[in-house]
C-alpha cells in the first residue's frame, strides 16, 4: 500500500507583521482563525477561498513559533527550533489520523 501525502509550503518570515507588536500575533493568529471559520461556515463556500484562509492561519502559526523562539535564542536556532516544532506536530498528527484510519477503517487514496 503506497501512502499519499500533500506537501503545503510556508514561508518562514520574521514578524510582526505591519502594525503589530510582537504580543500582538496571537491576536493576529485569532483573527486568521476567526476568518478561516467564517469561510467554511459561508454559504457560498469555496474550496479554494478555504484553503487560503487555512494557509493564512498555518503562516502565522509559524510565525508565532519562530518569534516566540527568538526571544531567546539566534535566528538560526529559532528556525531550527520551528522546524523541530513543525516536525514534532506533524509526526503527532500521522501517528493520530494513522490510527483514527485503523479504527475506523478508513483507506488511503489511490492515484
Amino acid at each position: 500500500m503506497s501512502e499519499q501525502y500533500i506537501v503545503f509550503a510556508i514561508p518562514v518570515l520574521d514578524y510582526p507583521v505591519q502594525g503589530y507588536q510582537p504580543g500582538d500575533m496571537r491576536v493576529k493568529l485569532q483573527e486568521e482563525v476567526n476568518e478561516l471559520i467564517e469561510e467554511v461556515e459561508s454559504k457560498d463556500y469555496d474550496q479554494r477561498r478555504t484553503l487560503s484562509e487555512l494557509f493564512d492561519v498555518l503562516q502565522v502559526t509559524v510565525g508565532l513559533i519562530r518569534q516566540q523562539a527568538r526571544e531567546n535564542l539566534p535566528p538560526g536556532e529559532s528556525t531550527a527550533v520551528l522546524q523541530n516544532v513543525i516536525a514534532r506536530a506533524n509526526q503527532d498528527h500521522l501517528y493520530k489520523i494513522t490510527e483514527y484510519g485503523r479504527q475506523r477503517g478508513w483507506e488511503t487514496a489511490r492515484r
